[in-house]
């Protein structure tokens, strides 16, 4: 077989176990309409879940349901049934459309078409063969449902109205025959999947003290995979495949599936495959061909795994375990979840983890919304000052039961619960000493008020310093100024970025998660993706710094952007951070932890963004605001009109193309420098030494750049070698880089 590249591969979310209406122990509604919404419920699981989420081919990400096969109880009416309607709705909408095309219900039809579209739907079946072991058989598109049809009612010996949709019979086949049956009647038409294997009717739990049924079962060539629920599940399988009796010719697929039912609070896909197949088409004949070879098959389990281990890292984690068929806390547990949550509360915050079952919670909330409910009442009263959990997380792991994360914050309040002052310390909580609790208010007022008296003691040397350059400046500037326009034009429209937080505590964890989940998959960006992540950063020219000119960017999903986003730009756009660093911003949505301006230029400067970008990040330009308008960040004169933002005249174009220039160099080693890292991450290879000396080699390309740039800026304002070293120096008395002018303006002078 012709091998594959990597761009021919994609990954794609598989669910093979997937129950309709048409098996008898169906949960959801019967009508007609729940196929539709089985499959819109599987991809809104997907979009609902936070980060975005994340478009492999990255790694390791998750992808939306592309593949389901409806697995019904010795039946394929299901998949008639779904297949029936979505024809009858492509007729119907294209006789619509050919009378009036803008007639809503056309329109209507055709977001039914979509959704019918986003997922390949394969026929399958499930059996039970002696001695009551569940097999899903999976059928190449070309088989036809009578041909199955015709299958059961040999392996039943009963007419196919007496057990379609029931979940009872089993076949007069013993599991060994029925496998041979199957390979017989449909050969390389069909393959099959043991599903639930660790629970009952599972070939791994129910066949383990029938050792040669199990080898003879879990070596057939007609088997393709098999589903597990439990992580441990898998490696035991996979070690007794290592045995000689569990040879196989080819090896056989580890694979998770939802075992969907319609139960209230459950979606296809919410435990499912991630499978690397032929140009994301997740065919019969390439589900099977990526079932055959190592490395194309991942499970939804390890990529929540991840995800939980991320946001429990480093932290003080309290587990509590609810009740069997329940998700809430014990009555026994109540004081103690107090007692942990006021010593996270007093120390450095911390996990409340609460394990339970899905499917309990009230007209069709999300799980944690009723933990979140049992915790705000069970507090009420209990801590002072009062607090209300608001940030979860929920993970499922196994079908049926969820785990539930309630991350809390440190407070800057001395907390107490019950009378009582509680801090966790070396992985406990425990009543805190005297001197712990001196500490702690120590610590929270420090942390109140203590930054205010620093800054006030910087900020009066600071503008004492800048006080004394100002008349040198003030001659610099009136020599220059036929440049320049010292604001900027009525034309720019100039707005206020706010911070996602001032919608509320939820936006601003949804951000806070969203920018830290892309910190730890791109340490310095990612040049891709819809939206840009504005982040709080170092202020402009700060000693050994990374230098940037463009914005971070994320995929993020539409539930998120809905949230969180206030802002899409359609051209290129500048930002100026509350710091007062510039950034370059590409056209899409805009999100926000942090103030900043956003600049859109005018048709005439719209061309000339980098250009503009280049002349922001010069030495004039910054010293300029230290020292005209007091501070080196334009964010606060970008308040109110008029803008007294200096920028070039546009007609000098020769100067514009050359900070257009440098600028693009300092971009495109961005780009270099952020597309090699993250190669490397996902390649697992990079290390902490490797990226330092990138980041330190990065800076060094960016700032001659930077150098390039204000030595064009120089002579564009006909300054002298002496003009050039008083901004120089004025930039080193305030802490900031000059990129080496200094240094080279003296060694020139020597």
């Amino acid at each position: 077989m012709k091998p594959q590249s990597a761009s021919e591969l994609k990954w794609v979310g598989v669910d093979l176990h997937v129950h309709t209406p048409a098996s008898k122990d169906y949960r959801g509604n019967r009508d007609s309409t729940e196929y539709l919404k089985m499959i819109q419920g599987a991809n809104q699981f997907e979009s609902s879940r936070k980060l975005g989420k994340k478009k492999i081919d990255k790694g390791g990400d998750s992808k939306s349901i592309g593949c389901v096969a409806f697995t019904d109880h010795n039946t394929v009416e299901g998949f008639r049934t779904y297949r029936h309607l979505q024809q009858e709705t492509e007729d119907l909408s294209k006789a619509i459309r050919l009378r009036d095309p803008e007639n809503a219900l056309a329109l209507q039809l055709e977001r039914d078409l979509d959704v019918y579209r986003a997922a390949r739907v394969l026929m399958g079946v499930e059996i039970k063969a002696d001695p009551g072991i569940h097999l899903l058989i999976i059928f190449a598109e070309s088989v036809e449902p009578d041909h199955v049809v015709s299958f059961l009612e040999q392996a039943y010996q009963a007419p196919y109205k007496d057990f379609e949709g029931d979940p009872k019979p089993s076949t007069q086949w013993t599991l060994k025959q029925t496998l041979d049956k199957i390979e017989e009647v449909f050969a390389d038409k069909a393959f099959v999947v043991f599903p639930h294997v660790d629970s009952s009717g599972g070939v791994y739990e129910d066949l383990k003290d029938f050792a040669q049924a199990r080898i003879a079962a879990l070596t057939h060539a007609a088997v393709k995979a098999v589903s597990f629920n439990r992580m441990e599940t898998r490696e035991k399988i996979l070690e007794l495949f290592k045995q000689p009796d569990y040879q196989r010719a080819q090896p056989v697929a580890m694979i998770q599936s939802s075992d969907f039912h319609g139960e209230e609070g459950s979606t296809i896909g919410q435990l499912r495959a991630e499978v690397c197949v032929r140009e994301g088409k997740a065919t019969f004949r390439n589900l099977r061909e990526s079932f055959r070879e190592q490395g194309r098959v991942k499970c939804s389990i390890d990529l929540v795994s991840e995800e939980y281990q991320r946001l429990v890292k480093g932290r003080f984690v309290a587990r509590y375990i609810s009740e069997p068929g329940k998700l809430e806390f014990k009555e026994t547990d109540f004081e103690s979840l107090a007692e942990n949550i006021c010593g996270m509360l007093n120390s450095s915050g911390g996990i409340i983890e609460l394990d339970g079952y899905l499917g309990l919670a009230r007209g069709g909330q999300a799980p944690w919304t009723t933990v979140r409910d049992q915790m705000t009442s069970l507090l009420k009263g209990t801590l002072d000052p009062p607090f209300e959990p608001f940030w979860f997380r929920s993970f499922q792991f196994s079908p049926g039961k969820i785990r539930v994360l309630a991350r809390i914050s440190r407070s800057d309040r001395l907390c107490v619960a019950n009378s009582r002052v509680f801090i966790n310390n070396d992985g406990t909580t425990r009543l805190a000493t005297p001197l712990e609790i001196e500490y702690s208010v120590s610590r929270n007022l420090e942390f109140r008020f203590g930054s205010r008296f620093t800054r006030t003691l910087k900020s009066v040397s600071r503008e004492s310093i800048l006080l004394s350059k100002l008349p040198r400046g003030i001659t610099l500037i009136l020599a220059s100024q036929d440049k320049m326009i010292l604001s900027l034009p009525d034309s720019f429209n100039v707005t206020t970025i706010d911070p996602a937080s001032d919608e509320g505590s939820e936006v601003g964890e949804l951000v806070d998660d969203l920018i830290e989940s892309e910190h730890e998959r791109f340490p310095f960006g990612n040049p891709d993706g819809n939206t840009s992540l504005i982040t709080d950063v170092d202020p402009p020219r700060k000693r050994d710094h990374y230098l940037r000119l463009t914005v971070r960017r994320a995929d993020v999903n539409e539930e998120i952007l809905g949230k969180c986003s206030r802002i899409k730009v359609d051209q290129p756009a500048i930002v100026v951070y509350l710091g007062g660093l510039v950034g370059l911003i590409e056209p899409g949505y805009v999100i926000s932890d942090s103030p900043a301006m956003l600049l859109r230029l005018d048709q005439e400067w719209q061309q000339k963004v980098r250009a503009l970008l280049g002349w922001f990040k010069s030495s004039f330009f910054v010293w300029y605001c230290a020292v005209r308008l007091g501070t080196e960040s334009p964010f606060l004169e970008l308040q109110s009109r008029p803008y007294r933002i200096p920028i070039p005249l546009s007609e000098n174009a020769q100067f514009l193309q050359a900070m257009d220039g440098h600028a693009t160099s300092i971009i495109n080693a961005e780009m270099n420098f952020m597309n090699d890292l993250n190669r490397l991450k996902k390649k697992g290879t990079l290390d902490n030494n490797y990226q330092e000396k990138a980041r330190q080699n990065h800076n060094s390309i960016g700032n001659r750049a930077c150098l390039a740039i204000d030595k064009e800026v120089s002579r564009f304002l006909h300054f002298s070698d002496r003009d050039s070293r008083f901004i120089a120096e004025t930039l080193r008395d305030i802490d900031l880089t000059d990129f080496g002018l200094l240094e080279e303006l003296k060694a020139q002078g020597e």
